[in-house]
């Protein structure tokens, strides 16, 4: 017999209603199948037509339902042809998957048979899925089991267990999907949606998606940034899943170790208050274990949203971060020859993504990136200058970074080996909405700008934030976005953020109504106001103060120690600021907190930079202090550490301030010999490369804020 998968499933499920004796409704039919009654009445002579070889009929009765009826010995020739058809219902990929979410999901054996009802197929195309899956499996850590009347399993880790779920997840609902969950527009789209799709969304549950997207919000507000949609989204979907498991009493574990460097992050914190929320909205325990795994989720799901004009003024918190986008910038401009090591953009963009990224890496996470496959096949140029650009970086950190993170480091590059920074007029005022990243929306920006003159790109933001408060405040005039945003008060186009012809054509058009509603109060964009004078001279006396200031007060010591380790050097550096004993004690404690961040030893240099803000620090300062016997750090398997680079800066310092400290450890990157001289310890020669350094400086911002003499 050959017809179509949901005739099939249609007579299958009224032969299991006459075995029960029940006649079954068109209601019911579709509540199984996840379609409207209205399909399955347009199914039905479909299924009249099957029926009518085996001398059967259908009858349909209003308040009765539907059943077959006639000859019992042809209804067993329907039943036994019916199960032995194999339906297109599912291609063999999608019941692989299926077939995983399944096993992963379950607390005990599932038994063949019953899987091949489910996916009405018979046991054999079972087996041989399963036989498919066993390499999959394996790759992630996972072994599949199979017993003999016992049914199959899967063995192995809660952690690989959750993070194979999440995998099936990521790659098989689009980000379309994602945000039509989130925005409670999932039942609206039903129809449009595979069947496949419709099957994995019950992986996981729709209320508990809106009560957890309710919850991180509020954990979301206590942040300094938004997170970006992808890591708001990931978040939810891994929460959720654990839950679940846990609702299964399926807890995850954590080694004692990993536990007690995860608690000195701020991010444990933000976890714990997540997790109470959690146990009291679902009547849950959430051991310390799972506020450690929610913690790591906080960790490389950091935004890469944070948007203000002083970025670079928290260069010196990141200084490790800073030393690895620049060697990938610095990479990058080798291969292709174009000037990129000067790009804030780049560099800015790198740094807020290399802290999760890296994070990710260690803690063995996945992340999702709805646009690889497009990059790989698209732009493979773009990904191998990728690929090159993090050698390094995976040589230092021993990790290799997968395509995903790859991709996105890509977009970070394509953005800024095609953008232009001429300011344009710009009529049309554009807000530009992705939901990947500052990357993926500057890839798109930068194509925008490079194309239309006739556009202004007013904000790059996270698609969930386009609102009707959001849009009346920038007074845009329409969303090109990379996501459908149905919740938009604006017109949106929906582009790839690589911008094909299709693309194009979406936008001109959209430009033309746009020409067509406001020709009649059309105006002249201005360029961008010049900073008024009197702001000019305030921000060039506190550029003037700060380099006063460190230079004033710049400090050189030997410190002559038996076995230095790093708490000694902290205490030393806050002898060398102050002679306020409780000060000493808090600057050193500053030290020590921001160490227990992240190390900040620069590799092959025999140097650390110690560096913090604290309101116990008398103002900026900057200094160096030399060990007679070298410091092993990390204390095991650590470099031996000669130099110690202290930084410090009250907490409410300016953002000039903070820019003019940060050009220092911006330096120990740019300027050629300057760690050496810093490890030699000449003081006056070190000064004298400090006016050097703060001349440059001052001479930049004083062309930047006054223009040409």
């Amino acid at each position: 017999m050959k017809t179509s998968a949901r005739t099939v499933a249609i007579i299958r499920d009224l032969l299991n209603g006459l075995d029960g004796g029940d006649t079954m409704t068109a209601g019911m039919i579709a509540e199984r199948l996840g379609v409207s009654s209205k399909t399955i009445s347009r199914e039905l002579p479909r299924v009249e037509m099957v029926l009518k070889p085996y001398g059967l009929e259908l009858l349909r009765k209003t308040g009765a339902g539907i059943r077959i009826a006639g000859n019992p010995s042809k209804i067993e020739d329907l039943r036994q042809d019916v199960m032995n058809t194999e339906t297109s219902a599912f291609t063999p990929q999608q019941r692989q998957v299926i077939l995983a979410g399944q096993l992963l999901r379950a607390a005990e054996p599932i038994k063949l048979f019953s899987l091949a009802s489910e996916l009405q197929v018979t046991d054999g195309t079972v087996s041989h899925d399963l036989d498919k899956l066993e390499e999959w499996f394996r790759q992630r850590g996972l072994l599949l089991v199979r017993r003999p009347g016992l049914g199959a399993y899967v063995k192995g880790s809660e952690r690989d267990i959750r993070r194979a779920l999440v995998e099936i997840v990521y790659a098989n609902l689009d980000e379309e999907r994602l945000l039509q969950l989130f925005h409670g527009a999932i039942s609206d789209a039903h129809e449009s949606w595979g069947a496949a799709e419709r099957y994995l969304l019950n992986l996981v549950d729709e209320q508990m998606i809106h009560d957890l997207e309710h919850l991180v919000h509020e954990m979301e507000s206590g942040l300094p940034h938004h997170l970006s949609d992808t890591a708001f989204i990931g978040l939810v979907v891994h929460l959720s899943l654990a839950i679940q498991r846990m609702q299964k009493h399926e807890d995850i574990h954590i080694d004692a170790q990993t536990l007690a460097i995860l608690r000195k992050r701020r991010e444990y914190q933000l976890a714990a208050e997540l997790a109470q929320r959690i146990a009291s909205k679902f009547t849950i325990e959430v051991p310390e274990d799972e506020v450690g795994y929610i913690a790591m989720h906080l960790m490389g799901a950091r935004s890469l949203y944070r948007k203000d004009d002083h970025q670079i003024a928290s260069v010196m918190d990141n200084f490790h971060l800073v030393r690895l986008a620049r060697s990938i910038m610095k990479c990058a401009e080798q291969e292709t020859g174009k000037k990129l090591l000067d790009n804030k953009e780049l560099f800015l963009g790198l740094v807020n993504h290399l802290g999760p990224s890296i994070s990710r890496l260690r803690m063995h996470m996945d992340i999702r990136n709805p646009l690889l496959k497009e990059m790989q096949s698209t732009y493979p140029q773009l990904m191998e200058l990728a690929r090159k650009a993090v050698k390094p970086v995976e040589q230092e950190l021993g990790e290799t970074f997968p395509e995903a993170e790859i991709a996105y480091i890509a977009m970070h590059l394509s953005a800024a080996l095609t953008e232009r920074h001429e300011a344009k007029m710009q009529p049309a005022r554009v807000i530009v909405a992705c939901q990947t990243g500052m990357g993926t929306s500057r890839m798109l920006a930068a194509g925008l700008r490079q194309t239309y003159e006739e556009i202004e790109i007013v904000d790059l933001v996270s698609a969930l934030q386009v609102n009707r408060d959001y849009a009346r405040r920038m007074e845009a005039d329409f969303v090109i976005s990379t996501v459908p945003i149905p919740w938009s008060p604006l017109p949106v186009v929906v582009t790839t953020p690589l911008l094909d012809a299709a693309d194009k054509a979406r936008i001109e058009k959209e430009l033309m109504r746009q020409a067509d509603h406001r020709t009649h109060h059309v105006t002249a964009v201005k360029d961008r106001e010049a900073i008024p004078f009197v702001e000019s001279l305030r921000r060039m006396d506190a550029y003037n103060q700060a380099i006063q200031s460190l230079l004033r007060h710049f400090f050189s010591q030997e410190i002559t120690l038996p076995a230095p380790h790093i708490e000694d050097i902290c205490r030393a550096a806050g002898r060398a600021v102050s002679e306020d004993a409780v000060a000493q004690q808090g600057i050193a404690g500053a030290l020590l907190a921001r160490e227990s961040k992240g190390e900040t030893i620069l590799r092959g240099n025999a140097m650390v930079l110690l560096h913090a803000r604290t309101d116990l620090a008398p103002g900026l300062r900057f200094g160096i202090l030399h060990l007679e016997q070298p410091m092993l750090y990390p204390e095991q398997d650590g470099e031996a550490v000669r130099t110690a680079v202290v930084m410090l800066a009250p907490q409410e310092s300016s953002c000039e301030a903070l820019e003019t400290i940060g050009t220092v450890s911006a330096a120990l990157l740019e300027r050629w010999g300057l760690i050496a001289l810093l490890n030699e310890g000449n003081q006056d020669a070190i000064y004298h490369e400090l006016e050097h350094i703060f001349r440059d400086f001052y001479q930049k911002k004083q062309q930047e804020l006054f223009g040409n003499p």
